[in-house]
């Protein structure tokens, strides 16, 4: 799974004393708590205004939907509370530059997230590192100061440029607990000489829309620069090796008026709720839910402490879907503003909760982002699916225009909405449409179904419910919840197509067929075991006969019963 809701809590160890209460001051983009000093807290503002200004001007990438909130503390002392007994993007101690800087390194992947760029995880790391080093030079901005440590590790080892390109976040070259791994080092000098020295920099922009439209970076490197990756390597080790690291400086004044703020005392709302989140960024759901708990007997009317709590029930501790759900809903139902908040609740609440609250969870996420097309396409989908049929076409008649990866969305709910409502030229000239746009095998076949029905006036043999099209589910969690932590699960593994789900009254089966030969594998607790789909979204089973998708299960030999090769423990669609 993707980042966590909550945009950015970072943590700051400056080296001032401990004021007595909590201050907050506010910019234009981000919100800074601190029980320290005004100086500090406004040196840090200014820092990000810097970072985001120099994005937004340079690179066009936007802001996040919220403003981050940064937490200043004044002591260690207060800080060692709250620091986790690992390394984590939330918390930075030592030295204070370094601190700075890997709360830059973590804000840029937040740009990046948002901006929706597709960038490789070599690429994305050493953006972030490259660009952490921003700072202001005789009235210039400066980017690419040489980051020492990274130069000691390359000059002392190094790692093989193909590894590092064609590493993902499950590769043992990424997992390290600090930016300081070689993996980070690469990244980051890579970028680097793409991006600043002399013979690679005029063509960095090709390779990046190659890289950015899927081409693998192999070949990036052939078409952008004529170069394999053992070359580019060569170049890298040369450039990295040389007596002198290139910095660019740009033209661009950062204007620093609208940062002389004054801070007001913080709300205890605002500042129990920081340290709340603090302890779940730091494993501590205990101590973070005791906190929300308290938060809520204080503010009952709040959502702040509902959207902490559902993520200690998913991300960080119980992994309890059906918790989480609760707690996300009962934060939308109390005016959350954080639109994603809205789209959780719905990924992570049982079907029947589901079926009652989604139009009201929807409509409440639409006033805070009227112009998503995701969100009134899912509510005119719940509408149709209630049988609003009237409401369901009201709902698409708002959006103007409709984007290409859209239609297969679109259109299906918008010629059922109209044909249920009684508007049959409008569900033709729909179907029609959809005909002549329909791409996949799959959308061809069911856009010919839904033109046989357009064509239908008051059938007597169409049940009165909608059957062509089921409209999907708002995106799961994943893509709004903090990574999940799942449990160390050992076993073996299998590949083939899953060609049948076997329902017995106590006894569930997934058939699959591998290399020709019928396997049956025992799934004991559905709610045990993890799915993981191609899209993120949840799986529903139907028994019987299967589609024939390309499956990967871990299971453990020999615990099912007669019959079956061993009980799954994660199911994985390839």
């Amino acid at each position: 799974m993707a980042c966590r809701l909550l945009l950015v809590t970072l943590l700051l160890l400056p080296a001032v004393l401990a004021a007595d209460k909590w201050t907050r001051y506010e910019s234009e983009h981000f919100e800074l708590l601190t029980d320290g000093g005004k100086g500090r807290a406004l040196e840090v503002l200014e820092q990000f205004e810097r970072v985001r200004w120099f994005f937004g001007t340079t690179m066009k990438i936007g802001d996040p939907p919220r403003k981050p909130r940064i937490v200043v503390f004044g002591s260690e002392k207060a800080y060692k509370v709250y620091a986790p007994r690992e390394t984590s993007a939330a918390f930075y101690a030592g030295l204070e530059g370094q601190a700075r800087r890997t709360a830059v390194h973590e804000y840029i992947h937040l740009l990046v997230k948002h901006s929706e760029m597709k960038l490789p995880l070599w690429m994305n790391e050493g953006l972030a590192e490259l660009y952490s080093t921003i700072d202001e030079y005789g009235g210039k901005i400066r980017v690419g100061n040489p980051i020492d440590h990274h130069l000691f590790q390359l000059t002392n080892d190094w790692l093989d440029l193909k590894r590092i390109v064609a590493a993902g976040h499950e590769s043992a070259e990424y997992n390290k607990k600090e930016h300081v791994g070689l993996f980070y080092s690469t990244s980051w000098a890579l970028m680097h000489m793409l991006q600043l020295e002399d013979d690679m920099r005029p063509k960095f922009n090709t390779f990046n829309q190659l890289i950015l439209t899927g081409t693998p970076a192999p070949d990036a490197f052939e078409k952008a620069y004529g170069m394999t990756v053992d070359q580019v390597e060569n170049h890298l080790k040369a450039y990295v090796r040389g007596n002198s690291v290139r910095v660019a400086l740009f033209n661009l004044k950062f204007d620093k008026s609208k940062l002389k703020l004054e801070g007001t005392p913080a709300n205890p709302l605002d500042y129990e709720m920081a340290l709340a989140d603090l302890s779940m960024a730091g494993r501590d759901c205990v101590a973070a839910t005791a906190k929300a708990n308290s938060v809520e007997t204080q503010f009952p009317e709040a959502p702040e402490p509902h959207v902490t709590k559902g993520y200690c029930a998913w991300g960080y501790g119980d992994q309890d879907r059906a918790k989480a759900g609760a707690e996300f809903a009962a934060a939308a139902r109390k005016g959350t503003p954080v639109p994603e908040v809205y789209k959780a609740a719905l990924g992570l609440m049982p079907a029947e909760a589901r079926r009652q609250e989604a139009p009201a969870i929807l409509e409440a996420a639409l006033r805070l982002s009227p112009d998503s097309h995701e969100l009134r396409m899912s509510l005119a989908g719940e509408f149709l699916m209630q049988k609003e049929y009237d409401k369901s076409y009201l709902e698409l008649k708002k959006l103007k225009s409709i984007k290409p990866s859209e239609v297969d969305q679109y259109f299906p709910i918008y010629i059922q909405a109209a044909w249920w409502s009684k508007r049959y030229p409008e569900a033709q000239n729909a179907a029609d449409q959809y005909v002549r746009v329909a791409k996949t095998p799959e959308a061809i076949e069911r856009a010919a179904r839904l033109q046989r029905l357009a064509e239908m006036r008051e059938p007597k043999q169409v049940q009165e419910r909608p059957q062509a099209y089921v409209p999907p589910p708002p995106p799961d969690a994943g893509e709004n919840l903090p990574p999940r932590q799942e449990p160390e699960v050992v076993g073996s593994k299998v590949r083939g197509k899953f060609v049948e789900f076997v329902c017995g009254e106590n006894d569930l089966r997934l058939v699959l067929d591998v290399d020709g030969a019928r396997q049956a594998y025992w799934l004991a607790n559905p709610e045990k075991v993890t799915a993981q789909t191609k899209s993120g979204n949840p799986v529903d089973l139907s028994c019987g006969k299967q589609k024939g998708e390309e499956m990967e299960l871990l299971y453990e030999p020999g615990a099912g019963p007669q019959g079956t090769r061993g009980q799954i423990r994660i199911m994985k669609w390839l």
